[in-house]
């Protein structure tokens, strides 16, 4: 079973997200969305999702992620797809105004593009149980490149320390930029394991940030470091 994890801070986009998720849904694919406030499309979303769980705004798109995953961790589902309302606004000015539209969509469109895809990787994963996430190639950022690259992981050094003290993970690795991915859920009680999920979302912070200084920013790395630390592969479409 298929546990969607979709954070909507900006709710604009539901209708966008709607049309890509509603045909995926059957018993085995079950919908949760995170929001910060109820709008006029909380109504419509309470019509397909499981749940509708009103979070506080905190720790950007993984805040609401740990939330909910703490929330369905005993139910019996064997992958987790991560979505969030991804808008880049503070990369426009530097990037151009369609940025953040091409970086969600790229992320999106890599695992869910149509029902067919998202169907055909499930099946990949059923049968390559080492493969633990998936995400878009475009952007992956590999050991190597954040390695030549690291002016902004260095920013995170602090909130990365921190978040190793919590979970199963490396110091240095691999993840996928934009946080938006498909994983198992093996890897993911792998990842915490007897971490107090509870705490770790109170741990993070209730300002956005650009910066990249903030746990969130900190554990958009650590979640794909770990891949590796607990045996585990990636798959780039």
């Amino acid at each position: 079973m298929v546990a969607i994890l979709l954070h909507l801070y900006y709710q604009d986009l539901w209708y966008e997200f709607k049309s890509k998720i509603i045909p995926l849904l059957d018993e085995n694919v079950h919908l949760y969305i995170t929001i910060h406030e109820e709008t006029e499309y909380t109504n419509d979303m309470r019509s397909f999702a499981k749940k509708v769980f009103t979070v506080k705004n905190k720790g950007m798109d993984f805040g609401p992620f740990i939330y909910s995953w703490d929330k369905i961790k005993d139910i019996e589902y064997d992958y987790v797809l991560k979505l969030h309302s991804k808008k880049s606004e503070s990369s426009i000015k530097n990037m151009g105004k369609d940025f953040g539209t091409m970086w969600r969509k790229d992320l999106v469109d890599s695992i869910i593009k149509t029902k067919e895809h998202f169907y055909s990787i499930i099946e990949l994963l059923k049968k390559s149980p080492e493969i633990y996430m998936v995400g878009s190639e475009k952007w992956f950022i590999s050991e190597n490149k954040e390695t030549m690259d690291n002016e902004f992981r260095l920013r995170c050094l602090h909130s990365i320390q921190k978040l190793l003290k919590m979970v199963n993970s490396h110091e240095h690795g691999s993840f996928f930029g934009g946080s938006i991915f498909l994983v198992t859920t093996d890897y993911l009680k792998k990842l915490f394991g007897d971490c107090n999920l509870v705490s770790l979302y109170e741990e993070f912070e209730d300002y956005y940030s650009s910066y990249g200084e903030t746990l969130a920013h900190g554990f958009e790395r650590v979640i794909g470091y770990g891949v590796t630390k607990n045996n585990g592969k990636f798959y780039q479409l």
